[in-house]
């Protein structure tokens, strides 16, 4: 083969392959797109729970910077008197805003891909139901409110037995059925691409 066809044989293996990649892409999009199932009830009841409560949790951010004069007036509209003005309670008051807002980002970046954070969904509502136990034992000796005392501990445990019973039917086996396509399609194309090259290319004229 002279070398203006060999060069004109390896231009055409070149586009060739980069046309079948594009076209592998495509198929491997629409083929997974395919093989996720839909969500079942219980899948539906722990997506709009962990929603509803990562965006809770990230609305506390502006609470980070409120001034003084704002918690105090909401610490009296609760009915609990004059806020305390030491350092230590704004330090509190701020920094527990700021976890329920780190709180609220990781759980509604959870409910983004339960089936492949099932074991992250699974551990979050076991923490948030020991963690309701301890805040209303909190609550209670405390002496806070007893409306802030039942809309706080009582419904986080109800929330997190909910969530670590529905987890149970959460569908696992799209994850594993996605990456699965995916090592079949990477496989597949190094195949097709080595045909395309054999094929394309012969050792003599």
């Amino acid at each position: 083969m002279n070398p203006a066809g060999a060069a004109l044989a390896t231009r055409k293996v070149i586009s060739e392959s980069i046309i079948l990649q594009r076209s592998i892409q495509d198929s491997d999009s629409r083929r997974e797109h395919a093989m996720t199932p839909p969500f079942n009830k219980s899948e539906l009841t722990i997506l709009v729970f962990m929603r509803i409560m990562g965006i809770g949790g990230m609305l506390a951010v502006p609470a980070i910077f409120f001034p003084y004069s704002w918690m105090n007036s909401i610490h009296q509209f609760m009915g609990m008197g004059t806020m305390p003005d030491a350092p230590i309670v704004s330090y509190l008051a701020r920094s527990l805003s700021a976890f329920y807002a780190v709180l609220g980002s990781f759980t509604f970046y959870i409910s983004l891909d339960i089936r492949r954070h099932r074991s992250l969904v699974r551990l979050w509502a076991l923490m948030v139901s020991l963690l309701s136990i301890v805040i209303l034992g909190i609550d209670v000796t405390s002496g806070m409110p007893l409306s802030w005392t039942l809309s706080e501990g009582p419904p986080t445990f109800a929330v997190g037995l909910t969530l670590l019973w529905c987890q149970r039917n959460i569908n696992s086996s799209s994850a594993g059925s996605a990456d699965d396509a995916c090592g079949r399609s990477v496989g597949d194309k190094a195949d097709e691409d080595d045909a395309a090259v054999t094929g394309g290319a012969s050792p003599e004229d």
